[in-house]
Formats: C-alpha cells, sequence, structure tokens
C-alpha cells in the first residue's frame, strides 16, 4: 500500500475491503445472487469508489484498472464487487481484469 493507504494492486483492494466492509454488509451481499451485483453500482460500488479513491488518476488502483483497460469507476468497483462476492462465498476469484 502507499500512502495514503491506498492499494496498489487489485488483490490489495480486496484485502483492504475485509476491513472497510461491515459485517452486516458482508452478511447481505453474501445473500446476493451473483447476477444481482450490477445493482450495487450505486450502494456499495459508490462507498468502494469513495473510499478507494477510484476517481482520482493519481491513485495506485485507479492506474492499475487503466492499464488494464478499465478507465471508469463504476467499472472498477464493480469488478471488486464481484471479486468480494466471490471471496465471501469461498469461490476461486475470476480472473483480475485484463
Amino acid at each position: 500500500m502507499t500512502p495514503p493507504g491506498w492499494p496498489e494492486t487489485f488483490a490489495d483492494a480486496l484485502d483492504l475491503l475485509d476491513n472497510l466492509i461491515p459485517t452486516a454488509t458482508k452478511q447481505y451481499l453474501h445473500s446476493l445472487a451473483e447476477s444481482d451485483l450490477d445493482r450495487e453500482q450505486w450502494g456499495l460500488g459508490l462507498a468502494i469508489r469513495n473510499e478507494l479513491e477510484l476517481w482520482r488518476e493519481d491513485a495506485p488502483l485507479t492506474q492499475w484498472f487503466v492499464a488494464r483497460g478499465v478507465d471508469k469507476g463504476e467499472e472498477m468497483s464493480i469488478e471488486l464487487v464481484r471479486a468480494y462476492w466471490r471471496r465471501l462465498h469461498g469461490l476461486k476469484p475470476a480472473p483480475e481484469p485484463n
């Protein structure tokens, strides 16, 4: 992690979400079907965008995503929501965005 605590990679971000997401939100997220995750773009996704500052072009995670062709904060956060959902379900992580 780099100052001021920004995650540098996708894996770093998922680890950070373990500490940031409250237990009740984890339970809610776990209860959703994978096909319902897109609706979290304006709830949990927005909170992730703000907390990880995915709108900042100089944030390492934003740069990591942009280098892989994902340049919109909404897309970045939903990729993180999907991956975190898989983690909560004990599933193998999907491949990181290319």
